[in-house]
């Protein structure tokens, strides 16, 4: 995931690079752990496309909630945002409410404004705007600056499905602003 978010400000191997790694790497014997075809799933995405990943991105995302929780929080992060995972919404709502849940039961408050972002994502895509902005709202008072360290891809999004070109304009401008920055910040 952070050679995707590096996009082509990564040094060294680019997103291809590591999913062809990834690829490489020794997975276990047949069938596979969830986690590990997510994993898989994901750098099939990455090299070969959408069509070809999606029944590998949907078998992981599909029994990943009902992993144990000692899996951690950073075995779900494999999950790619915005794939719902590949069209299956019940996994993607499954999956980012499982998130939440395990964030919240653990304290682990550093990484439950990014898992509710996903879960208002769901909901957003969903048409269900008002529990989405309850979600974002939450996540806000997680952390208030959350939105000034990360680009504000869903308050632009629920803005957006509200109709609310002032706020719209707004983000877009932010975001536009925020990737610039990160761009000079680059060597």
């Amino acid at each position: 995931m952070a050679a995707i978010y590096a996009g082509r400000l990564a040094h060294g191997d680019d997103v291809i690079g590591v999913a062809v790694a990834a690829m490489l790497a020794p997975f276990g014997p047949e069938p596979l752990p969830h986690p590990q075809l997510l994993l898989r799933g994901l750098s099939i995405r990455l090299t070969d496309g959408y069509l070809a990943a999606a029944p590998v991105l949907k078998g992981g995302a599909r029994g990943l909630p009902r992993q144990p929780p000692r899996l951690g929080l950073a075995m779900r992060r494999v999950q790619p945002r915005g794939d719902g995972p590949c069209g299956d919404d019940e996994a993607w709502f499954e999956l980012a409410g499982g998130q939440a849940q395990l964030a919240r039961a653990s304290g682990t408050l550093s990484w439950l404004p990014f898992v509710l972002t996903n879960l208002a994502e769901c909901y957003i895509q969903a048409g269900e705007l008002f529990p989405g902005g309850a979600v974002l709202t939450e996540s806000e008072r997680v952390d208030p600056g959350v939105r000034a360290e990360t680009l504000p891809y869903v308050p632009l999004l629920i803005a957006a499905w509200r109709g609310d070109a002032s706020s719209s304009a707004e983000l877009r401008n932010a975001m536009l602003a925020g990737a610039s920055s990160r761009a000079r910040a680059q060597p």
